[in-house]
């Protein structure tokens, strides 16, 4: 399934306003991964992976001392985002009622780097929760989701051409090896079937026999005439 956001909290602190987010994000028509309510199977670790591959949105939910377990390389805060900056995942810090201090010093450097990079968005809890939501989707979520769509829209615009193109190329190709194997053909059966004209041998034969025969009477006659005249 796709996403648009994934949700990573700190149960302790964080749980109840994670689902209240969520909630609020999906009646706007967001599809929103938490897993609190997703995990239902067991599958901790290949879900978590594949929630966060599918959502262009890592969503960082900074209640108080949430971060300070990330010191720990099994802690699974750490671990999500960690893979969401491998994945390269837009990540948006959210500081929930200001409850968020500061960093820890223990926490690990490049975490520390990529999170510390990003604006920190403020969710009001109270009064204020449409109004902090609302800004926090036009300032940051939006644009995010529109440049992200813009991209999958070239790269299906750019593979759907190239789709195009190589299939026009293999239709040329197919047509003009079906017409070399026809001319082929053509010409062999052309060949097999060309009357061979026959040798008269006996006609040659004949002709050179009279030839011959003619040539035997005419020598005779000259020898006739020669003894004729002799005897005179």
């Amino acid at each position: 399934m796709k996403y648009d956001i994934f949700i990573s909290y700190r149960r302790e602190g964080g749980a109840d306003k994670a689902r209240i987010l969520k909630t609020e994000l999906t009646a706007k028509g967001y599809k929103v991964f938490l897993d609190f309510d997703e995990l239902k199977d067991g599958i901790f670790n290949e879900r978590i992976i594949q929630a966060i591959e599918s959502a262009p949105i890592f969503m960082l939910l900074l209640s108080e001392n949430a971060l300070d377990r990330c010191c720990n390389e099994d802690d699974w805060v750490r671990k999500e985002i960690e893979y969401a900056i491998k994945t390269e995942r837009h990540i948006i810090p959210i500081n929930l009622d200001l409850s968020f201090g500061d960093f820890p010093s223990t926490i690990p450097i490049n975490i520390l780097n990529e999170v510390k990079q990003h604006q920190i968005s403020e969710i009001m809890f109270g009064q204020l929760f449409q109004v902090s939501v609302d800004k926090m989707i036009n300032d940051r979520i939006k644009p995010i989701l529109v440049s992200n769509d813009k991209t999958i829209k070239h790269l299906t615009t750019s593979r759907n051409r190239l789709v195009i193109i190589s299939t026009i190329v293999i239709i040329f190709l197919t047509i003009a090896i079906v017409a070399i194997v026809y001319f082929f053909k053509e010409n062999t059966q052309q060949a097999q079937f060309t009357p061979e004209v026959p040798i008269t041998h006996n006609t040659i034969s004949h002709d050179v026999t009279n030839e011959s025969n003619t040539e035997d009477y005419t020598v005779e006659t000259t020898l006739c005439e020669t003894n004729t005249s002799t005897n005179q």
